[in-house]
């Protein structure tokens, strides 16, 4: 979210070039003030120059930098607040993947189902045996503790089993210690509770096969074994994806029916 800032103190002096091409004005002041940005000429809280300043600065119309500010807020870079001014937004981990798990969100079908296990497959085990290798006593601490509640969780209880499964796999991310891995993988982490709700309603004994991996996974980590948190955290996703597959089988057969 967009945090209020007091008003900072310019670094420097701000200046933008005029703008030459009459058919791209917002575009070409959106792009000019990102780059500044981005190239830290303007730091997140920082007051921009009024509506009226700006206009003055690239040679434009007032519509055409308010257009802009339209835009550039739009995109989470700036903040427009009555009576105060334009700010520079903060833009912090959790916008990038709040952003990222709007859009697989919406874009969710069945079929998604087998590109997000094409992605895990992908990275994960990697991602596993880094973790195994890099660990450290929290990590394992933070990963017995989520096994020991998913063991002890209420089968009837599906909504928590399936955030316990998230939040599993995002504690090895974590562990990794690549602070990138988050940002790729917790978006579609974030689509992991549909899927195994799904998996859960149609396949029977899911718990104890996902347990029997996680138990795998977390045995290797524990002896710092990268090889075979590897191949356990592969086994684990090869037998996931197997499920999804035959939910995916069971539902386009229902309809199929349905529509007979």
């Amino acid at each position: 979210m967009t945090k209020d800032f007091p008003p900072k103190p310019l670094p420097m002096e701000i200046s933008f070039d005029k703008i030459k091409r009459p058919s791209t004005l917002s575009q070409e002041i959106v792009q000019s003030i990102e780059r500044s940005i981005l190239e830290k000429k303007l730091i997140p809280g920082q007051k921009l120059p009024t509506e009226q300043e700006l206009c003055e600065m690239f040679s434009v119309s007032r519509t055409s930098v308010r257009e802009a500010l339209r835009m550039l807020s739009a995109r989470g870079l700036v903040s427009i607040r009555k009576r105060s001014g334009i700010f520079v937004s903060e833009f912090s981990s959790s916008d990038a993947l709040s952003s990222i798990g709007l859009y697989l969100e919406l874009n969710f079908d069945r079929n998604y189902i087998l590109h997000v296990f094409d992605i895990r497959r992908a990275i994960e085990p990697e991602v596993c045996q880094w973790a195994a290798i890099r660990r450290e006593p929290t990590d394992l601490e933070n990963l017995e503790a989520n096994l020991a509640r998913m063991e002890l969780c209420d089968p009837e209880d599906r909504v928590q089993e399936n955030l316990l499964d998230q939040e599993f796999h995002s504690l090895i991310a974590l562990a990794s210690r690549n602070p990138v891995v988050p940002l790729v993988l917790e978006p579609v982490f974030s689509l992991m509770p549909r899927i195994r709700a799904m998996v859960y309603a149609n396949i029977p004994n899911c718990k104890s096969s996902a347990l029997y991996h996680h138990r795998r996974i977390m045995g290797a980590i524990r002896q710092q074994d990268g090889a075979t948190a590897f191949r356990a955290m592969e086994e684990h996703l090869g037998n996931a994806a197997e499920q999804a597959n035959e939910v995916i089988d069971i539902l386009n057969h229902a309809t199929h029916q349905v529509g007979s």
